[in-house]
């Protein structure tokens, strides 16, 4: 408890925002941020729907903007909490309670979805440990999504029952494939791209290949503390924010439910969904441009090699650099690697240390950083069809070429749903 004391006294959003007192049984609080969201009630209905786990339930709302929000969004805004309020005074029931965060005018150098959700998860842990709880579980939900009626069932029910637990990235689908719209096609490829992603890291080995998608995070109390709680990033918080849960250990990927994030064009993050939409819509084309498969090999040479670096000697670490492809060796002498390696070994007891690391070293946004490198300096990107095709036939020995981009999501979906084992 001592260090949720440290955080929530000062680190966290100061002050508890809710008034009423939690439930002695609380042990799951999902986190909703909220702006400008003229259809939120559909999402908090999803909630509602949803089987209740094994624990008392809370959903929190955060609805928020910035101090030079223009005058209609304020206007929105207000009107939008009357009607969450009411909303969830006639919904909340035994054992499950909607409630509300007012987070109008804040400040505009901070305002987003970053400071929205960690004012919603700070108040979260605050709420679990108030109850006297050692640990209980933070969700991060979005005001635009749905999800399947055992969502909270599902993911209470892997948190009791892996003792290492951290956290999880929810299964999620953008939307039902028979749903078909003009936007049909753009989501199709956006969707194809992310998962080709995450894929692709676990093809080459990469330890940590989740999706890091805002509305399909799942964290315990415990971890959210550990890691210094949410960043307040305009967008991008939920990949800078997972990206030092990883290396914690305990985190798993639950497919045994679904969260239907938003297909929707938006404005309100320069990068996503919402402005992959809107980018591809004003595009006028249906190809989508993604990473080349071969630079997922070089990583995956890289990778190969994580157990030798840690005896390597200074000649070793020259000679086996010299054995990796192009891409991947010119990456990691002109961001220093060598240098890096002698750190971190001299900063480890053990291999397992040396591991965790290297690891937190050679994060998620390191990978990115030497997968742009690659594209710009040697792999040129192919369209998302190739390369979705390409690592099917690795993945898949009896995969037959298809350029019908549904079916391709279909078995992407498949083999992410299904082909995956539970704990990466």
């Amino acid at each position: 408890m001592k260090g949720a004391d440290l955080y929530l006294k000062r680190y966290a959003w100061p002050d508890s925002l809710i008034e009423e007192i939690p439930d002695e049984d609380l042990a799951l609080v999902v986190v909703i941020p909220a702006y400008n969201e003229p259809d939120l009630i559909s999402s908090l209905k999803a909630l509602a729907n949803c089987e209740q786990p094994a624990c008392d339930v809370e959903i929190i709302t955060v609805l928020n903007y910035s101090e030079d929000a223009s005058k209609e969004i304020v206007r929105n805004s207000r009107k939008t909490i009357e009607q969450v309020e009411q909303w969830s005074k006639e919904n909340s029931r035994p054992g499950v309670k909607f409630l509300t965060i007012w987070a109008g005018g804040l400040k505009k150098k901070f305002a987003g979805p970053g400071l929205a959700r960690k004012i919603g998860m700070d108040e979260a842990v605050r709420r679990i440990y108030q109850v006297g709880k050692q640990n209980g579980l933070v969700v991060s939900f979005d005001a635009d999504c749905s999800c399947d009626t055992n969502y909270l069932v599902e993911i209470y029910n892997l948190f009791i029952s892996k003792k290492d637990f951290n956290g999880c990235a929810v299964y999620y689908e953008h939307y039902p494939l028979q749903q078909e719209n003009h936007l049909t096609g753009h989501i199709i490829n956006y969707e194809l791209h992310l998962r080709y992603y995450s894929d692709a890291l676990q093809f080459a080995g990469y330890p940590y290949p989740y999706h890091t998608i805002g509305s399909t995070m799942v964290v315990t109390a415990k971890a959210y503390i550990a890691v210094g709680g949410m960043n307040r990033r305009k967008a991008g918080e939920d990949f800078f924010f997972l990206q030092k849960i990883f290396p914690m250990g305990g985190f798993y990927y639950l497919n045994t439910t679904t969260v239907y994030p938003s297909p929707r064009v938006s404005d309100r993050v320069p990068f996503g969904t919402g402005a992959t939409m809107t980018k591809l819509e004003s595009s006028h084309s249906y190809l989508y441009p993604t990473y080349n498969l071969q630079s997922f090999f070089a990583l995956r040479d890289f990778l190969i090699l994580k157990d030798r670096w840690y005896n390597a000697n200074a000649r070793m670490v020259s000679e086996l650099l010299d054995g990796l492809p192009q891409a991947m060796q010119v990456w990691l002498r002109e961001n220093d690697f060598p240098g890096h390696l002698q750190r971190i070994r001299s900063n480890s007891a053990s291999h397992k240390t040396f591991q965790k690391a290297f690891f937190q070293w050679f994060n998620r946004f390191n990978v990115l950083k030497y997968v742009h490198f690659a594209r710009d300096q040697y792999y040129a990107n192919i369209d998302v069809i190739d390369a979705v095709n390409g690592l099917m036939e690795h993945l898949n020995t009896d995969w037959d070429k298809t350029d019908d981009r549904k079916e391709l999501l279909l078995a992407l979906r498949y083999h992410d749903r299904l082909g995956k084992p539970l704990n990466l």
